[in-house]
């Protein structure tokens, strides 16, 4: 039986992740939902050679907004609950993006500066086009 919780969840891409995961069921097809899917990276490092474990957004939300992802289980190799302290830590990871991309969004302006460079370019690619040497100096 499938607890919907935090869950520790290895892709056959070899890919660790952490997210609250839900299982969806629909007649013959079972695929789960991961809400704010954490990449676990690991580092080893220090005197000792000791490792640390971090987490950082899967799909970073400047590419998808919408922070929940289907997968299916073939594309999983293994899944099983997280401890408290990696619990506690993915909430936080979470709040954490959450926070920072609030803070960006507000800090964010659009403007017509990407337009007014792509027609610049453009107006130098016609002046190379229209140049007999085909060179601006």
């Amino acid at each position: 039986m499938f607890e919907e919780s935090v869950q520790f969840v290895r892709l056959n891409t070899g890919e660790d992740l952490i997210a609250e995961v839900t299982q969806v069921q629909n007649d013959d097809n079972t695929h789960y939902v991961l809400h704010n899917p954490m990449k676990v990276v690991y580092q080893i490092g220090g005197a000792r050679a000791s490792l640390t474990v971090s987490l950082m957004q899967w799909v970073f939300s400047r590419i998808c907004a919408n922070q929940d992802f289907i997968i299916y289980p073939t594309d999983i190799l293994t899944m099983n609950k997280t401890t408290d302290d990696m619990e506690d830590y993915y909430w936080e990871s979470v709040d954490h993006f959450t926070r920072s991309k609030e803070k960006l969004e507000k800090n964010t302006v659009f403007d017509d500066a990407a337009e007014e460079q792509n027609d610049l370019l453009s107006e130098i690619q016609n002046l190379i086009k229209t140049t007999d040497k085909r060179k601006l100096h």
